[in-house]
């Protein structure tokens, strides 16, 4: 748990994790909607749910990040006023 608060309380890697974290969302998006069932990937219908399902998978990543990132300065906060 020390490792995740001192990665996520640095901004650079909480941003890192994002972008990346959203690129993984994506691209497993992506990949299911370039499926191999011709069938299943016509009409606007895939179109919507792909681009719902990349919306909500990036939502929930910034979400955990900025949790994850939110705790990490509320610890270091802690901290520093427990050493005063």
């Amino acid at each position: 748990m020390e490792i995740l608060e001192k990665v996520f309380s640095n901004t650079v890697l909480s941003t890192i994790l994002f972008v990346v974290g959203g690129l993984v969302a994506l691209g497993l998006n992506l990949r299911d909607f370039y499926c191999s069932n011709e069938e299943k990937c016509k009409g606007n219908t895939m179109k919507i749910i792909v681009i719902i399902e990349i919306t909500c998978g990036y939502l929930v990543w910034a979400f955990l990040s900025f949790l994850f990132f939110s705790l990490g300065k509320f610890n270091k906060r802690i901290e520093e006023q427990s050493t005063v």
